[in-house]
Order: C-alpha cells, then structure tokens, then sequence
C-alpha cells in the first residue's frame, strides 16, 4: 500500500507528471508491477480515495539500468495504459482550473450512484500521449468563484478522442430561488407561481456544448459555447445580484476570447457595487493567460442600481469589453428611469431621471441627469450636465 504524497515521489522519477494523485485524498493504493524486456508492466492497479475509486493497467518503457544512471529518456518510447474511475468528487480539477472551486455531487436519498464515470486511454508516447475515452456525468454539482450558487444537477457524456474533448450537450441548473426588488413583492411572487410548476424549476437551464483540444493538456485550446435562460448569479465580491439569460462563445488557447451577450430580466437583476477597487481580479486569479472580453448588455426594460448611496430604475444599451490587463472598457448609452441618490454631505437628490453616454475611449461618462433636492423648506431643481470630470451643476428654486 502506496499514500498519495510517496506515489508522486516515485512516479515522478519516471518523468511523468502523476500529480493529480497528490491532490487526491488517497485511502488506499494497491498494484502489481512486472519488469520485463526494458518494459513496466502495471496490472491490477487499484486507488481507493474518500470519494470514489480508480483502477487501471498498461505498460510503461523503461530501462531501469538507465534510470538508476539518471541517464533515462523514455519520452519517445510508446505507452499503453487505460484507466477507468468512478467518484462523487474530481478533486484533481480545481489545482489545474482555479475558477473551480469544486465539484462534487448532488445528494439524494434515491440516487445512489456516483456522478462522475471516467474512462481513459492512453496510447502514443509519453512526450506526445494520445488520449481517448469518455466522461460521464450524472447528477453533479459545480461550484465556481465567482458566484454564490452552484450549478445543480449536471448531466452529460463527454467524449475524448484523439485528444480532443467533445462537449455534445452538458446540462445543468443554475437557480437559487431569490427574486430582488418588484418581483419580490408578495403578490407578483404568488401570480408568478401560478403559472411556474416545480418540474420546470428543476428543469435545466444551462448548456454548455463544444469541444477543448487537448493535445496541451495544461494549456487547452477551447472552442465551447454556453447558453442560459433565467439563470440565477450573485457576486461573490458584491458587485451584481439577479437573473438573466445569457449567449456566450470562449474560445482561444494563448488568448482566450469570450463573446457574446447578457440579457438581465426586467426588475429581477441589481448592480450592488460601483467602486473601482476590488480584489476579483480575473486575469491573475485564474491563469496567466490573456483574457478578451467582448459583452453586449441590452437593458430591454428596468434593472437597479443598489448601493449605499444610490438607489435608481434605468435601461439602455451597453457593451463591455477588455483585453488582459487593462481597465473595463463601457460603451453604450444608460436611460435613468426614476430613483434617487445622496452626495457626501448627506443630501438626498430624488425623483432623478436623465442619460448617461457612455464611451470606451476615454472610460469619462457624459451625463444629462435631472434630480430634486430640499434645502430649508425650498425645493431645488438641480441639473448634472456634461463629461462626470467635470460637470456643469445648474440649480433652479420651484418658489
């Protein structure tokens, strides 16, 4: 019986990379291992984690005259090997994709079936493996960084061959059963159950299909496509709560481009932070690689802006975009519908309504924004109009 930590010690000795068994709670490890004509013969192999189980058999080149020698160069020499898992947990995954936070499974006291079946055939060299099999999952749940609810009950087969992952129809639900602002009123909830059965809100409402080239394992050439109706997404870094649905292509390898659009569902989707600092910073938290971002946003009717000093109902049309390292670029045009705001010194401007254009080159919104304020027993009409910079104020008593 080999632990997790001196299995990677060994195999790493081979110049191969075993490492997604040092991250696996490894319970137990059972093998059989036969030397032969320059060859290590693996039969029999057994990994029993605290979540699943894992076994596998195949053959390895090696010279272990040369290997002693530290002279060793198997990496042209073929491979062999097929490997078979069945787990409740990848827990390998999150060490190579940092968005993850981890997937794991749906409980039920019904289904007693693991959720993730794997079968893998490795063939080639070790310097250039070729990998086949299948993935299959069933009733799993994924949770990821940057927002609070996981995605529940995921189901789909995907398939590897020739290196290549086949992404045919990946399905899951991602739904928390929150509503914000006009849609959490009583009597709009208790309308709207009337016309929503429990069957459709288990009924899944994300997709993901494509395919992720995996002649690079760590470093995948993605090629998928994600769609989302009524999806539910919180910040975990308090910037926006809401539902919406969602159209979104990411492909790329060195840089990875993701396009497409966000559509936030009339009063169910709130901003809930405009501050500029944060510690969610994309690029650095998940890869070195470069990011690409290219969102258009139509606000086809009223969504919230909810921070501690604003309060407003707009609409509009939006485009965010960015490349690596640099700022959010906005672009599009916001209409304030209604709502109210307080400046520093606590004065409250309300019944607010105006434009903001907004502009990627210079990220310097220009404003035409009407409010109310009260000062003594005075109503004051006050405008904001031109670049935020520097804005021209015009103050006009009602008396």
């Amino acid at each position: 019986i080999l632990r997790g930590r001196q299995l990677l010690i060994r195999l790493k000795s081979f110049h191969m990379d075993y490492s997604l068994f040092y991250y696996c709670n490894v319970v137990e490890w059972q093998k059989k291992i036969y030397y032969k004509n320059k060859r290590l013969d693996l039969r029999k192999l057994s990994l029993i984690t605290e979540t699943g189980h894992y076994s596998g058999s195949g053959f390895l080149p090696i010279d272990l005259n040369l290997l002693i020698s530290n002279r060793a160069d198997i990496s042209t020499e073929p491979i062999d090997f097929i490997f078979t898992g069945s787990t409740n947990s990848l827990e390998f995954l999150p060490q190579y994709f940092n968005i993850i936070d981890s997937l794991t499974n749906s409980p039920s006291k019904t289904d007693t079936l693991n959720s993730y079946f794997i079968e893998l055939l490795l063939t080639g060299t070790l310097a250039n493996p070729i990998r086949n099999g299948k993935v299959i999952i069933h009733n799993g749940t994924l949770f990821i960084d940057p927002i609070n609810e996981p995605i529940t009950n995921l189901n789909g087969i995907l398939s590897i061959r020739q290196n290549k992952l086949i992404i045919d129809n990946l399905t899951g639900n991602l739904r928390s059963g929150k509503k914000i602002g006009l849609m959490n009123m009583p009597i709009l909830i208790n309308i709207k159950q009337l016309f929503t059965s429990i069957e459709s809100e288990n009924q899944p409402n994300i997709r993901l299909s494509g395919s992720i080239d995996l002649e690079e394992f760590f470093k995948p050439n993605f090629a998928v496509h994600v769609t989302g109706e009524e999806i539910s997404l919180t910040s975990s870094y308090g910037l926006f709560t809401g539902i919406g649905s969602a159209d979104i292509s990411i492909t790329g390898q060195d840089t990875i481009f993701i396009v497409g659009e966000f559509i936030p569902a009339p009063y169910e989707f709130a901003i809930t932070s405009l501050g500029s600092e944060t510690s969610y910073d994309i690029d650095n938290i998940y890869t070195n690689r470069v990011f690409s971002y290219n969102l258009h946003i139509p606000i086809k009717d009223g969504i919230k802006v909810e921070t501690d000093n604003i309060n407003l109902l707009f609409d509009g049309d939006l485009s965010i975009t960015k490349l690596g390292d640099e700022d959010f670029n906005f672009s599009g045009k916001a209409n304030i519908i209604n709502g109210k705001f307080y400046d520093n010194q606590g004065n409250v401007f309300q019944d607010t309504y105006g434009n903001i254009l907004l502009s990627p080159i210079d990220n310097i919104p220009y404003i035409d924004i009407h409010a109310q304020t009260i000062i003594g027993d005075n109503i004051i009409d006050v405008s904001f109009i031109g670049d935020t910079d520097d804005p021209v104020l015009i103050f006009d008593s009602q008396d």
